[in-house]
């Protein structure tokens, strides 16, 4: 329901600017698009189409051995640990769409996946040292600091999401062996999921963009903040520049960074108000760190 409204105003507010705003609205697309074609496509692309053919033909066993440490103290099945490892260094949204292809391989349950994505499903390393350390900060002391802040508030909030959130689930699930289909067909089914899932968060890309846009020109005070709980990537560059300040929003994610979450599951795997709750959780735990870091400072 709340989807489907907030679809029909995005339509009709493209739809408005479009004949009142051209030149915003090409603005924005343009950016939208350089952003897609130049950090979305070549960081996520190759990742979907192998990540697809790693599950489809079980050989995520390495993956899964390298994170039981983190699988075994948030009691999940160790299969999980594929869609964390997706999380923890690819970024939007390679946790969502790992995690619910290995619901569709019947190989974890609803629930580990919905507390991976929940917990893990964040901006990628990359990101942050490059976008956020490199460009905005101009600063490559800050890696450190941001890398910690950051991550230690993500691990917080998988113990929050999955010991108060989820304290009731047990991992009874038993994996299901699926039949496996040829490699041939194997391949093309995975380039063509990926296709259809990059080319969904470029068009969330752009209207989000377009967005950005029409407030960075019509809000005359502040609309940087507005902008990160929007985008959080055009956010950013109008941003104040410290990175105790906006590190909450890039937990939160932005609007852009839940549709594009959400735009990966075709069947309703993934439960929205928990992952939006795990968002604002992730967003609050770093506000609060980044306050007491800001107290010690001064």
């Amino acid at each position: 329901m709340f989807r489907n409204i907030f679809h029909n105003v995005l339509i009709f507010i493209v739809l408005l600017l479009s004949l009142t705003n051209p030149d915003i609205m090409a603005k924005g697309a343009l950016d939208g698009l350089d952003l897609w074609y130049k950090a979305l496509i070549p960081a996520l692309f190759p990742f979907m189409i192998l990540s697809n053919v790693i599950i489809n033909l079980n050989l995520t066993e390495g993956v899964n051995m390298f994170m039981r440490p983190l699988t075994f103290i948030l009691k999940l099945k160790k299969e999980a640990g594929y869609g964390i490892f997706a999380g923890l260094f690819f970024g939007y949204p390679a946790c969502a769409a790992a995690c619910c292809n290995l619901v569709k391989k019947n190989t974890i349950s609803k629930e580990d996946a919905n507390i991976c994505i929940a917990s893990f499903n964040n901006v990628s390393p990359a990101f942050l040292s490059g976008f956020v350390c490199m460009e905005i900060l101009e600063n490559a002391n800050c890696f450190l600091p941001v890398f910690l802040i950051f991550y230690s508030c993500t691990l917080i909030t998988s113990f929050i999401i999955r010991y108060i959130i989820f304290q009731k689930y047990r991992d009874t699930y038993t994996s299901v062996s699926v039949p496996m289909p040829q490699k041939s067909a194997l391949i093309d089914k995975s380039i063509l999921s990926a296709l259809k899932n990059i080319g969904k968060l470029g068009g969330y890309i752009i209207i989000f963009s377009i967005l950005s846009h029409c407030i960075m020109s019509f809000i005359p005070f502040h609309p940087e903040i507005l902008c990160m709980l929007i985008e959080i990537t055009t956010g950013l560059t109008v941003s104040d520049r410290r990175y105790l300040t906006f590190l909450p929003f890039i937990s939160l994610g932005g609007v852009c960074g839940m549709f594009q979450t959400f735009s990966v599951d075709e069947n309703n795997i993934i439960d929205k108000k928990i992952y939006i709750l795990g968002k604002f959780i992730s967003a609050v735990i770093t506000m609060a760190v980044c306050g007491i870091v800001i107290l010690f400072q001064s």
